[in-house]
């Protein structure tokens, strides 16, 4: 199973994030029916977009019941955004592809999960539901 500690590891290494800048809330280790290799690859692209793009380079992953937030400071997006945010190729960066949430929502939905976007008290809150079968 992915560890989210191996996760915060591999950030800090990759994306040269300093340790105090993630923080990972659990209230105990959650078990996900989630293929392992689809779920590395939607943790870190949450994980390292949250660092990138927030405010702070900060990063909180929440697990609490069936949801693994990943939470970053930062102004609400418009609403043009935010109903094109999951959409193929949209992307508001150059160096985007636009495909990364679009990939990580299809391979939530493939593993019994959903993946939603939401702006909860000032953060950025990218949210998977999981095991809803």
């Amino acid at each position: 199973p992915v560890q989210l500690s191996e996760v915060k590891q591999q950030l800090i290494k990759e994306v040269n994030v300093d340790a105090k800048n993630i923080q990972i809330i659990s209230s105990r280790e959650a078990s996900i029916q989630f293929d392992p290799d689809h779920f590395k690859q939607v943790i870190w692209n949450l994980a390292s977009n949250a660092i990138k793009h927030g405010e702070n380079n900060e990063l909180q992953m929440v697990n609490h019941g069936q949801i693994l937030d990943f939470k970053n400071k930062g102004e609400a997006f418009d609403d043009k955004k935010i109903k094109n945010l999951f959409e193929p190729f949209f992307t508001t960066h150059n160096r985007g592809t636009g495909l990364g949430l679009h990939i990580c929502r299809q391979l939530c939905h493939d593993n019994h999960a959903e993946l939603n976007y939401h702006h909860i008290n000032g953060y950025h809150v990218f949210r998977i539901e999981y095991n809803l079968m």
